[in-house]
């Protein structure tokens, strides 16, 4: 082999080692911890005429996984304290929310990319736990919930070099609602109903401060809002505002 086969093989193959490296580079992946307080808003008419309101221990982590393309979120948030109106007794609550979104990256005209827009399609699901009579013996516990099909959205935007802020958006489109026990002429059913009167929205906005290369102190608001009409409404609204960390690996 020449010297100039030579040369032109070695430029070859650095050349692709470099784009191999350039695009590996985009694939890592994040891990969020956070803690904070859930202000919690509940109001079951088949158990209540009354909303059940009240400020909640709050714990979240989102797993993320960039690609060249999109990325992958995982998100796990749990809340869980006690609820009251101002004429009934003092009811516990759980909540438990997972999120499952694959989103696409779009191109932008902007050259500095501060900007990045991702849309795609998620899984987002809602558990609500209720106990009216936390005082007796046997309490008896309620859950409620739903999984919703979504039309996500997430946008970030640099503010500069070491901060920036996020927002995430889950819009339903279909999905599935389980209520309790309930009595219809005599008779206990189960209801489990396709969406239609009923719906979960779901908004993230977060707010990230570089550390160091690989840590991020987070800030996160979280707004859910899970509805229901049939047989008799159900309105839960969890508002959380959590701290935590970042870790990108």
């Amino acid at each position: 082999m020449s010297i100039r086969k030579c040369c032109i093989s070695f430029v070859i193959a650095l050349a692709l080692s470099n784009a191999i490296h350039a695009q590996d580079s985009l694939k890592y992946s994040t891990l969020s911890l956070g803690i904070g307080v859930n202000t919690v808003s509940n109001k079951d008419a088949f158990q209540s005429p009354y909303t059940y309101r009240g400020n909640n221990l709050l714990f979240n982590s989102t797993f993320t996984r960039f690609r060249t393309k999109g990325q992958h979120t995982i998100n796990l948030t749990y809340s869980g304290g006690q609820i009251k109106s101002n004429v009934s007794p003092k009811a516990g609550n759980k909540l438990l929310l997972f999120n499952y979104d694959y989103l696409f990256n779009l191109k932008t005209k902007s050259t500095n990319a501060k900007f990045m827009p991702s849309l795609g399609f998620g899984l987002h699901t809602l558990l609500s736990n209720t106990n009216y009579l936390t005082d007796v013996e046997s309490p008896k516990s309620y859950l409620s919930g739903g999984a919703f099909f979504t039309w996500s959205g997430y946008i970030l935007y640099h503010l500069n070099r070491k901060s920036g802020v996020r927002m995430h958006v889950g819009l339903p489109l279909v999905g599935l609602v389980y209520r309790p026990d309930f009595e219809v002429n005599g008779k206990m059913l189960t209801k489990t109903t396709l969406i239609g009167k009923g719906n979960l929205l779901s908004i993230t906005l977060e707010y990230n401060y570089k550390l160091t290369p690989k840590l991020n102190f987070t800030a996160t608001y979280n707004y859910d809002y899970f509805t229901f009409d049939e047989p008799r409404p159900i309105i839960i609204l969890q508002n959380g505002l959590s701290i935590g960390l970042r870790k990108t690996f």
